[in-house]
């Protein structure tokens, strides 16, 4: 797999993939990072979306996005996200005020906060990018790959490597302006060095930021500390009966949930995924009642990343058993009680999803 992705219009274009992190080494094709797509040709479109592309988060200005727009919202598929960087990658002085302006990106929660948790949780692959793909985005791919466990030295060499790639960007911008700072074209190998000491000093450690600072849930961090290994993903349902009563299933290491399994390679769609492993589990045959869906991700294990996509439905037949080597036992019961017994927070918010969707079938 290709590191460095070359482009006719687009710059600096990259994958992740390949270093060793706490799990192993990061997995291609799930996160990259780019300069700006708004002068990406048509045959430019055309690798990206060979490339599976599901989410990109654009990390420019609103100004600049609205005079460059970004030319992947012409694939159909891609979901897009817009987000603030604070400062707005302002142009720095000299050396040190580039250093605060990188400490600068990171010190309003709010801001912060929501771009980590959207790498987190956007479906991948994904693309995050800005203008040059250098300091915004290089900061926030910095600490993803700081999250993951991936070494300083390696993640100081991806950062570093920006400027190598944006040989057409340091001409124009020359061009317009011979005095541009050099040490914004150029950081040295020991600038990421200076920012990394000042932001242990200030927060103590990553997970310190994270955590008290940013206020991310213990599980979105776990998310992001392993959204660059294996992606796995799943399908599956809240099933309905004619009391609106939803199933609930105890799994055999003693949790409840809702039913749902791997995707596998001769599942011909999600849907079908979904429709086998609800019979698989329960030995009921779904039928899907609307083409809505939503997704939770978390990671279930170390290094691996999961994103499950549920349906609402019935039962139309089949005979109730639970399948022995996964499921305790079979439960219906009225949302406020599945509600109290489910395990975890995310099928909560599934469970409050499905009866907002049940419900407005029913004023149908």
């Amino acid at each position: 797999m290709l590191r460095r992705i070359p482009f006719e219009g687009i710059e600096n274009f990259r994958d992740v993939g390949g270093y060793q992190a706490a799990y192993g080494p990061t997995e291609h094709g799930v996160f990259f990072r780019s300069g700006s797509l708004s002068e990406a040709t048509d045959a430019d479109l055309k690798i990206i979306e060979g490339l599976g592309v599901r989410s990109v988060l654009d990390l420019r200005s609103d100004d600049v996005k609205a005079s460059y727009p970004d030319r992947t919202r012409e694939i159909e598929g891609i979901a897009h996200y817009s987000f603030s960087v604070n400062g707005n990658g302002r142009l720095p002085k000299d050396r040190e005020d580039m250093v605060d302006s990188y400490l600068e990106m990171l010190e309003e929660p709010r801001r912060a906060r929501m771009i980590l948790m959207g790498i987190a949780h956007v479906e991948k692959p994904l693309i995050l990018h800005c203008v040059a793909g250098k300091d915004r985005t290089g900061v926030f791919s910095f600490l993803t790959l700081m999250a993951n466990g991936v070494s300083f030295e390696d993640a100081n060499a991806d950062y570093l490597v920006s400027p190598v790639y944006l040989g057409g960007l340091r001409a124009r911008t020359l061009a317009k302006n011979p005095d541009f700072p050099k040490c914004v074209m150029d950081p040295d190998a020991l600038f990421m060095r200076e920012v990394w000491k000042r932001f242990l000093e200030r927060y103590g450690s990553l997970d310190s930021y994270l955590e008290d600072f940013l206020m991310m849930g213990e599980d979105d961090v776990r998310l992001l500390k392993n959204c660059l290994g294996v992606q796995e993903r799943s399908c599956g349902a809240v099933l309905f009966d004619e009391e609106g009563r939803v199933l609930v299933e105890r799994m055999q290491r003693g949790h409840f949930s809702f039913p749902k399994g791997h995707v596998e390679p001769f599942d011909k769609s999600p849907e079908d995924t979904a429709r086998r492993e609800i019979l698989e589990e329960t030995g009921l045959n779904l039928e899907i009642l609307s083409p809505r869906t939503t997704s939770i991700e978390y990671s279930p294990y170390l290094g691996k990343a999961k994103r499950v996509t549920f349906y609402i439905g019935r039962s139309i037949g089949g005979e109730e058993k639970p399948q022995e080597e996964e499921v305790s036992s079979i439960h219906w019961l009225a949302p406020e009680d599945a509600w109290r017994c489910l395990t975890h927070d995310s099928d909560r918010y599934v469970l409050r999803w499905a009866v907002q969707e049940h419900s407005l079938l029913g004023k149908q």
